[in-house]
């Protein structure tokens, strides 16, 4: 279902909440439009057809996106380490979120 250049429908919008709070616009924007235009279809025996979190996206980012989505994430699972540094839920959320964005290749 997935390929090198796919994100799940949850990274992506946790991106585009996380970078509305920053005020990035400008990734924002583009990052609404791979959720509005980019939907990779389903295969057809798949359960949950019309259930958009399950859905998988193309993305077509450059180098310069991509790290800034990174970074973003990265700093939020240090923002979350418990007060020993040690991991918590929302920490380790933001660690995989950070990982799905690195497996992306830049397009741009």
């Amino acid at each position: 279902m997935t390929n090198e250049n796919s994100i799940d429908y949850i990274t992506l919008t946790s991106a585009i909440s996380e970078l509305k709070k920053v005020g990035d616009k400008k990734l924002v924007d583009k990052l609404q439009y791979i959720l509005t235009n980019n939907e990779l279809q389903k295969p057809d025996k798949h359960n949950k057809k019309s259930n958009k979190t399950t859905s998988y996206y193309k993305v077509d980012l450059n180098t310069d996106q991509l790290e800034t989505i990174v970074e973003l994430f990265q700093a939020l699972e240090v923002k979350y380490l418990g007060k020993d540094f040690e991991t918590t839920g929302a920490a380790s959320s933001f660690a995989s979120m950070a990982d799905s964005w690195t497996n992306i290749k830049p397009t741009g």
